[in-house]
């Protein structure tokens, strides 16, 4: 069983680790191809957002980019089961940080650690240094 707090982990200390957003995906094998300018699950320079995370490589796949989290879940066994376990209510709040933080050039980390403060905050867990 995955929990909130490990979950939460591994989002933050991602994101911050990254210290940008994803956005555009790019077609597999073809790093020149961008399939998009919004939020990727796997985007430029090999980024990715919040859910993107905790999609395992051997799990993702191009077709995922435009979906929802719950659509998602139909083809990745690992998010399925972080769902079940933490709530999709949960996944979804955290990439909607990512999603609403990267439209503002220049301050995405630290709007991100004050919004995950936030979460941490709501849902008594500890926000990862």
């Amino acid at each position: 069983m995955t929990t909130k707090q490990e979950v939460f982990n591994t989002v933050v200390r991602g994101l911050r680790k990254q210290d940008a957003p994803s956005i555009g995906a790019t077609a597999p094998g073809l790093p020149d191809v961008q399939l998009g300018n919004g939020c990727a699950y796997r985007g430029k320079g090999g980024r990715r957002c919040a859910v993107g995370m905790l999609i395992p490589d051997d799990e993702y796949h191009v077709s995922m980019e435009g979906q929802n989290v719950a659509l998602i879940a139909e083809s990745s066994p690992t998010i399925h089961d972080i769902m079940v376990d933490v709530g999709e209510k949960f996944l979804c709040h955290l990439q909607n940080v990512h999603d609403d933080c990267m439209r503002v050039e220049g301050v995405f980390n630290d709007m991100v650690a004050n919004s995950f403060r936030a979460i941490a905050r709501d849902n008594g867990l500890e926000y990862p240094e």
